[in-house]
């Protein structure tokens, strides 16, 4: 069957002729097809029971009622789209998702009211404390970033400042909680 077969594509048109194992000729000619087409994307399988043709639609995820076009449709549009501005069933809105619930929801809302609950969330604890210093980081000039960098970098994260006229001229020391002391880390290691 391969060896007879003859199938040609275009963007508009897809021509088939095959000779069959038992002696009989199949013809078929789609022109036009429903919508265009990329005709270097076909592919052919001859299998034992049927011949696979497969190409690419111009436009993905369009939806085909058929192979051919019918002859109400305008080129180049789905009659999908036609139908759909011209005769649109009672109550149809194409913003709201198909549901057998008799409750309605407009997702395109839901999802606008989550993206507002979320601008106006008040984080606590230690989300706060990081909103508030990536905040300042991201608003600061140059010098108040290295000096923030620096800052805490020197002191093993218990120091942050702002201010590199202060942080810039010397090595920032630590310094421990109440109650606490400070010690750095290679004293803490020695002994092992």
């Amino acid at each position: 069957v391969a060896d007879s077969a003859d199938i040609r594509l275009t963007s508009e048109t897809l021509h088939i002729e095959l000779c069959l194992g038992d002696g009989r000729e199949f013809q078929m000619e789609a022109d036009p097809l429903f919508a265009p087409v990329f005709p270097a994307s076909l592919t052919t399988r001859f299998l034992p029971t049927k011949v696979e043709i497969k190409f690419n639609k111009s436009r993905p995820g369009e939806k085909w009622s058929g192979l051919e076009r019918p002859a109400d449709a305008r080129p180049g549009v789905s009659s999908s789209v036609v139908r759909s501005s011209s005769t649109a069933p009672a109550g149809f809105d194409p913003k709201k998702y198909p549901s057998s619930s008799t409750k309605r929801h407009d997702f395109d809302a839901i999802a606008h009211q989550v993206v507002e609950e979320e601008k106006n969330e008040k984080p606590e604890g230690d989300a706060a404390l990081q909103k508030l210093l990536s905040g300042i980081y991201a608003n600061a000039t140059e010098d108040t970033r290295r000096a923030m960098l620096k800052s805490y970098y020197e002191s093993g994260g218990t120091v942050l400042s702002t201010n590199w006229d202060e942080v810039g001229k010397k090595k920032v020391e630590g310094s421990a909680p109440d109650g606490m002391e400070m010690h750095e880390w290679n004293e803490l290691n020695r002994g092992k």
